[in-house]
């Protein structure tokens, strides 16, 4: 029970129900799917520990926490102390659970199929405004699309597609029915329009780093349709979004001259400068618009970058912290990539590594220019990570177990019977 509440639980995320249907809004869907998960979580079954230590990641998460909780009670500022712990009440409790449920690749796949069909209403749902309703609709500010809820902004909504799409395009190498690898292909056609519709440089440089870096390592496009398709799709990605830059006021090409560029470089000095004024506890986590123009920008503005408000706000404690989460799931990503390497190369969790390392990239790559470290997707991927490297030491017994009995049975003992016997699909026995 508690894994499907996982599952509800991850899709709520993205959809966010009490946005979309006002109407559930004061049951708080999304809190009582969460204590529900909880609750069947304690009150199940207890499954053994996995070997090993606990991954890092824990404690950057925990050590983030704290940093935005210092940096506000230097202050006695409760009433943001009370937001944090909110907020990440809400994040810790999909990041354990899905890290904790997602014991199998089977899991792992239908976690993020859940995912995929919020991502996918979201997607579906900026498109239908975009071509129904009047430009003065509060999802196209200035003609730059939107959607609702946490992707309320157009660089909001541009990293949901831009993470999404190397996950939903690994389904393609993952599935092994014709039609089901051909299924992702409307969707993953959606989120590059959808991504364009936004009109944010970060997010077209983005989506065309996604596809170029996922169609390299997709396997069912093969060595030739990799190369057919790969610089055709990056053209189109770039100057199809390059003509609809053309309409921005504030942005109309990628030199970097215009006012949208130089508003960041101000925004990024002035939390270098916040920085240096409190290097060690920052100026107060969520205080950066309010601090900005005190420190050098022309206006109260946004950091415009994940890092450099992470820093101004939290000191190089919360710096550290937040970077801490990110190497350490891609060292996850990168153990898991080699060692399923070894005993099931080609195999789903390898892929799986491949697709969450790509979406992290992208990740990475596009909060260089926008703010979003509170971004569900972002923890989603993490605790995806987490648990990918958990599943190894089963994967490896079941591998040694199966090499133990080629070796011994011999070249013309008669194969043993029952699933123990069956080598793993993509391993070679010794």
């Amino acid at each position: 029970m508690a894994y499907v509440l996982t599952l509800i639980l991850a899709f709520f995320c993205i959809f966010q129900p009490g946005v979309i249907i006002p109407g559930l809004a004061a049951a708080r869907p999304f809190f009582l799917v969460a204590l529900l998960a909880l609750l069947a979580w304690i009150l199940g079954p207890r499954k053994g520990a996995p070997p090993g230590p606990r991954p890092v990641t824990h404690y950057f998460i925990i050590g983030f926490v704290a940093a935005q909780s210092i940096s506000v009670l230097q202050y006695f500022w409760l009433p943001e102390l009370i937001e944090i712990t909110v907020e990440w009440s809400k994040l810790a409790i999909v990041y354990f659970l899905v890290a904790s449920q997602i014991d199998t690749e089977k899991r792992l796949r239908t976690l993020w199929v859940m995912i995929a069909l919020g991502v996918a209403f979201v997607a579906v749902q900026a498109a239908w405004v975009y071509h129904t309703q009047p430009l003065p609709h509060p999802q196209m500010t200035g003609g730059r699309l939107s959607s609702y809820g946490a992707y309320s902004g157009a660089n909001d909504l541009a990293l949901l597609v831009v993470c999404s799409w190397p996950i939903i395009f690994k389904f393609m190498d993952l599935a092994r029915n014709p039609f089901l690898k051909l299924l992702p292909a409307p969707l993953l056609l959606l989120l590059a329009y959808v991504d364009i519709r936004t009109i944010s440089r970060a997010g077209l440089l983005g989506m065309a780093l996604v596809i170029g870096l996922s169609m390299l390592r997709g396997r069912s496009l093969g060595k030739l349709g990799r190369w057919a398709l790969i610089v055709p799709a990056l053209l189109a990605m770039l100057l199809v979004g390059s003509q609809a830059l053309l309409t921005r006021d504030d942005a109309q090409d990628f030199s970097g001259q215009d006012e949208s560029v130089q508003l960041r470089f101000r925004a990024w000095e002035a939390g270098i400068a916040m920085l240096k004024s409190s290097p060690v506890w920052g100026k107060g986590s969520g205080r950066f618009v309010e601090f900005s123009d005190e420190y050098g920008a022309p206006i109260a503005i946004n950091a415009h970058n994940t890092e450099v408000k992470v820093a101004a706000e939290t000191g190089l404690l919360g710096l550290v912290c937040y970077l801490g989460i990110l190497v350490g799931a891609f060292r996850s990503l990168w153990r898991s990539w080699r060692r399923f390497g070894r005993i099931k190369p080609g195999g789903p969790e390898q892929m799986w590594a491949e697709a969450l390392g790509i979406s992290l990239i992208g990740f990475v790559f596009n909060t260089q220019f926008s703010v979003k470290a509170h971004e569900w997707l972002l923890y989603l991927v993490v605790a995806s990570a987490v648990a990918l490297e958990r599943l190894y030491p089963r994967a490896a017994a079941e591998f040694a177990a199966r090499l133990e009995v080629l070796t011994s049975s011999g070249p013309e003992a008669e194969p043993a019977e029952g699933p123990a016997a069956e080598p793993a699909a993509g391993t070679k026995p010794a």
